[in-house]
C-alpha cells in the first residue's frame, strides 16, 4: 500500500476489542495476548491494519476480580458481564467507562465495525463464537411471525465461516446466533442492540482444549500461543478485507 491510499486517521474505522471480564478465564487473556502481539508486530497484515484501522482495546474488564483471585465475579460479588444495561460509575465503574465509550462513537457517527469480547468456556471445546440475529432467533423459537420481511445484514455470520475453513482450533457447529432472554444485559447483545453493531461477538476459547485438528487432546495455553496468532491473523485479515 502507498501512502496516499492509506485512510486518514480521522476516517479510519474502528474496532473495539474487550476481555477478562470473567476472572477464572485466563485462557481470554492468552487470546487477547496473541491479538496483541499479532497487531504490534511487523508482519505485513499487521501493518496493513494498523494503517486502515483504529483499534481501541481493553485487555481486562475486571481487573479487581483478577488479582483477588475470584472465578467469576466483581468485588461485589457481581457478574459484570450482565451488568451492561445500566451500569453504575461507582460501582461498576469499568463497564460503565467502556459502554461510554462505544456510545460516544455511535453518537459521533463512527460505531465499531466490530465489536468482540473475548471468554473462556467450561464445556464445549475448541474455538467458536456467540453472535446476534434477530431472525435466527425468531426460526429457533417457532415464532409464527413472518421473519421473511425482515431485514437483516447477514455478515455476522461471515467471520465465524472463513475461521472454521481456516482455524484449526475453531468449530462453526459450536457456534450460536441466538438472543436468548438471560443474555440480554451482557456485552454482545447490548452492544448490538442499543449501538446497532451487528458484528457484535462473544469469542469463547475452551478451558478442555481440543478435540479436532493438529491441536487435538492439548489444552489452550501458552504452548499453543502460536494458535492464538493464527486466529488473531485470521480474525484481523478478514476485517481488514470485508469491514
Amino acid at each position: 500500500m502507498d501512502h496516499g491510499s492509506r485512510w486518514k486517521i480521522g476516517s479510519r474505522p474502528y474496532q473495539v476489542i474487550t476481555a477478562r471480564v470473567h476472572p477464572g478465564e485466563s485462557n481470554a487473556s492468552w487470546v487477547m495476548k496473541g491479538t496483541l502481539e499479532f497487531l504490534v508486530s511487523g508482519d505485513p497484515v499487521a501493518r496493513l491494519l494498523r494503517e486502515n484501522f483504529i483499534f481501541k482495546i481493553i485487555p481486562m474488564l475486571n481487573p479487581d476480580g483478577v488479582i483477588n483471585g475470584n472465578h467469576r465475579c466483581s468485588l461485589r460479588g457481581e457478574d459484570l458481564n450482565r451488568q451492561w444495561l445500566s451500569p453504575n460509575a461507582h460501582l461498576q465503574p469499568t463497564i460503565y467507562h467502556a459502554k461510554g465509550l462505544l456510545y460516544y462513537l455511535s453518537s459521533i457517527g463512527r460505531r465499531p465495525v466490530v465489536f468482540c469480547d473475548f471468554h473462556g468456556h467450561s464445556q464445549k471445546k475448541n474455538v467458536f463464537l456467540y453472535g446476534c440475529s434477530i431472525k435466527e432467533t425468531l426460526w429457533q423459537a417457532d415464532c409464527k411471525v413472518g421473519t421473511s420481511a425482515l431485514l437483516e445484514d447477514v455478515s455476522y455470520r461471515t467471520l465465524p465461516k472463513i475461521l472454521d475453513k481456516l482455524a484449526p482450533a475453531f468449530t462453526m457447529s459450536s457456534c450460536s446466533f441466538l438472543v436468548e432472554k438471560s443474555r440480554a444485559s451482557t456485552a454482545r447483545v447490548v452492544v448490538w442492540r442499543e449501538m446497532g453493531v451487528s458484528r457484535s461477538y462473544t469469542m469463547e476459547s475452551s478451558y478442555c482444549g481440543c478435540n479436532q485438528g493438529p491441536y487435538k487432546l492439548y489444552q489452550l495455553h501458552k504452548q499453543l500461543d502460536g494458535c492464538y496468532h493464527a486466529l488473531s491473523w485470521l480474525f484481523f485479515t478478514f476485517l481488514h478485507r470485508g469491514a
